[in-house]
């Protein structure tokens, strides 16, 4: 089924006016604690590229790093004491569902063989057909537009998103400093361990 999205998303060659081919904001992430029943929020840095490069660092609320470059992904978590061994887990072929939402995005602002638009005054909804939900991890996502001008619908306007995922689990984004990129450095998307690190394969 992922195999499906790749090529699909590749041959669709224009890029869409609601979401540019690259972009770095910062972001405020919440979600509800499945342990505690509590919510959790961190805070952090996102980049993406498309297709598939996407860098998600949290710097507060917690302390992680995780870079795709669409054909290998690290996650790293830095040493809680000074001293001791950080951690990075290196695998091939690997991405999170954001990178894979952003991807889809790509598609605009119509109904397609990934999703179906859904729009009110006050709401704009990305309604993903089962078989992508199951492939992506994602159900669905809605961005409040209140006070938006219609004619300007894109990702830079927008300062909030509510992704449900496939497990029903909603995560709330909220956006800010957002900046288009349309080309990152060439080595952006890739990682060198630190030293005193442990390293593992998958």
């Amino acid at each position: 089924m992922i195999k499906f999205l790749v090529v699909f998303i590749t041959l669709n060659s224009f890029a869409s006016d609601f979401l540019p081919k690259g972009f770095s904001a910062n972001f405020i992430q919440k979600v509800i604690s499945e342990i505690s029943g509590k919510e959790r929020i961190s805070q952090g840095l996102l980049e993406y590229q498309f297709p598939g490069k996407i860098k998600f660092e949290i710097t507060q609320g917690g302390s992680s790093l995780f870079i795709s470059n669409g054909q290998k992904s690290w996650y790293y978590t830095p040493p809680f004491i000074e001293g001791e061994k950080g951690n990075v887990v290196i695998q091939r072929s690997s991405s999170i569902f954001l990178s894979k939402f952003f991807d889809s995005l790509q598609q605009g602002l119509k109904d397609n063989k990934l999703y179906n638009i859904k729009k009110s005054p006050t709401t704009l909804e990305f309604i993903f057909h089962s078989n992508v939900a199951d492939s992506i991890g994602l159900k669905k996502a809605l961005f409040p537009i209140q006070g938006v001008d219609p004619k300007q619908l894109n990702l830079s306007k927008l300062k909030k998103m509510i992704l449900t995922r496939s497990d029903n689990k909603e995560i709330v984004f909220e956006l800010s400093e957002f900046k288009e990129k349309n080309q990152f450095p060439i080595n952006h998307f890739l990682f060198t361990p630190p030293k005193n690190t442990t390293i593992q394969e998958k």
